[in-house]
């Protein structure tokens, strides 16, 4: 119940409004199996009119799809956040914005799980499962994080950005670098320059 005199709509009442059994309202809302455009519509409008919202964790625990994804990034998923502030991870912040709005385009919400403390490096999956996520986004993990192979391991669908790892559950993205450089150095060619500089690095 929330608030005095409302109370939370079930998928019950959802059933009797669409005409359906719940186990059929249960379908149409997880997603889980296919059934016809008109039931889908009766059940979806039910379950607005009634406000109806299923209940995620109780999905999670009866073994339903998850609808959370775990997102980290950086060396120290600790200090993640703050790290955004900083010159050389603003790259970084416009592909977390385009991954939030993906995410929330598709239902799922993004979890960000503290790094465990310990070293060893299955308990970050571990932190995984006890979350129930229905898989990961790792975004610019440096080559020597022991998350990488354990994710690699794991059966936990993954995806490394800016991160090589590949796996039977695992894939990357990452910028093309060479192809990059390439094209910069050309457009400063085409322009007539000849003496070019190449700074990289922190520096």
């Amino acid at each position: 119940t929330k608030g005095e005199g409302w109370t939370m709509a079930t998928s019950e009442e959802v059933a009797r409004l669409a005409g359906v059994s719940r186990a059929t309202v249960s379908r149409v809302l997880s997603g889980t199996a296919n059934v016809s455009e008109a039931t889908r519509k009766k059940v979806e409008d039910a379950a607005a009119r009634l406000g109806y919202e299923p209940d995620v964790a109780a999905q999670s625990l009866s073994g339903a799809r998850s609808k959370t994804i775990a997102l980290g990034f950086f060396a120290n998923d600790v200090w993640a956040l703050s790290q955004l502030t900083k010159p050389q991870y603003h790259f970084h912040l416009e592909v977390l914005q385009s991954i939030e709005a993906a995410a929330a385009k598709a239902g799922y919400d993004l979890l960000l799980p503290s790094r465990p403390t310990s070293a060893a490096s299955d308990s970050y999956v571990r932190l995984l499962r006890s979350r129930r996520v229905a898989g990961t986004i790792m975004v610019a993990c440096p080559p020597g994080d022991v998350r990488i192979q354990a994710l690699i391991e794991s059966k936990l669908p993954t995806v490394f950005i800016d991160a090589i790892g590949t796996g039977p559950h695992a894939t990357y993205v990452t910028s093309d670098n060479a192809d990059g450089a390439r094209q910069i150095t050309e457009h400063l060619l085409d322009l007539g320059h000849r003496r070019i500089a190449r700074v990289t690095g922190t520096e």
